[in-house]
């Protein structure tokens, strides 16, 4: 289950955020402040490990193998997600970047928004 708090520090330190609301309707601009190099992806790391950890267990009983990728066990090639196709991966790393955004930030509404578990689509690909 995806419990890992989203790395606003890192974010903020990333993207400036321009929000802007207009009666009932909102919208969130973000850009990014510098070129950021790989300095972000590893404050985002742990967020998406927690976000894949239930596909991981997923696949590892479906396959009764360990599909992590620093796993290293013999015969074990599978790396997910890296082993999936372009298409595929393009779709969940957009799904945990808008689930992330959206716990992260503020939006029109005040709402409070849990993203509990990730149920990415296109699993087929894996299986």
């Amino acid at each position: 289950m995806h419990s890992c708090k989203p790395p606003r520090k890192a974010l903020k330190r990333w993207l400036e955020d321009y929000p802007s609301e207009e009666g009932n309707y909102g919208h969130l601009l973000l850009e990014e402040r510098t070129p950021a190099g790989k300095a972000p992806c590893d404050d985002l790391i742990p967020y998406f490990e927690s976000a894949h950890l239930d596909a991981r267990q997923c696949f590892h009983r479906l396959a009764r193998i360990s599909l992590h990728p620093d796993e290293g066990e013999i015969g074990c090639d599978a790396q997910y997600p890296s082993a999936l196709p372009l298409t595929a991966r393009k779709g969940l790393f957009g799904e945990v970047m808008s689930g992330m955004m959206t716990e992260a930030y503020e939006f029109t509404g005040s709402h409070e928004w849990l993203v509990p578990v990730f149920l990415f689509r296109n699993h087929e690909d894996a299986g």
